[in-house]
C-alpha cells in the first residue's frame, strides 16, 4: 500500500491506531514522517540500492521506517527485536547497514551492537533523543526537512517475496523497477521442507 495517495484522498483518516496506546496515526503524518526520513537519508549520501536497519519493537514509527527506504530506493532489514547485541551486530554487518534505526527501549542493545559496526555511521533513535554525533533523536534530525516527497528522488524499487511454494522448492523474491525489469534482490530466500518448516 503506497500511503502518498491516501495522504492525498484522505489525509485525517487514520492509517493505523495502536492497539496498545489507542495512539492514532494519519494517512497525511506518516506520509510527512515517511519523506522527512527519506530527505534525511538522502542528505546522508544514501543512494538508491544502499542498505539501512530497523531494530524496533512494534511501536508508532515503525511503518515510517520502512516507508522512508521505499521512497528513497533503499533496501531494509527489519531485525527481530529479541536478538542479543552480537546477533543484531552479526545481521547489520552481514547486510551492509549505513544506518541503524532504533527505538528508546532497544537502544541499549543496539548501542552494544554498534561497538562490532564500524561501518554503520549513523543509529536513529525513533523515539529518544540525540545522545552523541552518532546516536541521534529521530525529530532532532529531521526537524525542517521537508515532508513532501522529492521529485528528483528515483522511483524506489518494489521488492516483494512471492507465496511459499510447494514442499522441496524455493520462494523466489523479485525486485521490479520503475522500467519493468526484473533483477535479483538482497532478501532471504527461504527453502520450504516437507514439514513447514522454513530454513534461510
Amino acid at each position: 500500500m503506497y500511503t502518498g495517495k491516501h495522504a492525498h484522498l484522505r489525509p485525517l483518516q487514520p492509517a493505523f491506531i495502536m492497539a496498545g496506546t489507542g495512539e492514532a496515526v494519519t494517512y497525511a503524518e506518516l506520509e510527512a514522517r515517511s519523506n522527512r526520513l527519506a530527505h534525511l537519508f538522502r542528505k546522508l549520501g544514501l543512494k538508491r540500492l544502499d542498505h539501512y536497519a530497523i531494530f524496533m519493537e512494534n511501536n508508532s514509527r515503525y511503518l515510517e521506517a520502512c516507508g522512508a527506504g521505499e521512497r528513497s530506493g533503499l533496501y531494509y532489514t527489519c531485525v527481530n527485536s529479541y536478538l542479543t547485541p552480537g546477533e543484531l551486530a552479526y545481521i547489520v554487518n552481514n547486510s551492509e547497514s549505513r544506518v541503524l534505526v532504533t527505538s528508546a527501549a532497544k537502544l541499549d542493545v543496539a548501542r552494544e551492537a554498534l561497538k562490532e559496526c564500524p561501518k554503520v555511521e549513523l543509529c536513529i533513535v525513533a523515539d529518544g533523543g540525540s545522545e552523541s554525533e552518532r546516536i541521534v533523536g529521530l525529530c532532532e534530525v529531521t526537524a525542517g526537512l521537508p515532508k513532501t516527497r522529492s521529485r528528483t528522488n528515483p522511483s524506489a524499487p518494489r521488492c516483494s517475496i512471492r507465496r511459499a511454494p510447494p514442499a522441496g522448492r524455493k520462494a523466489s523474491c523479485a525486485l521490479w523497477r520503475s522500467s519493468r525489469r526484473r533483477s535479483s534482490c538482497r532478501c532471504s530466500i527461504f527453502s520450504i521442507k516437507s514439514g513447514g518448516t522454513a530454513k534461510a
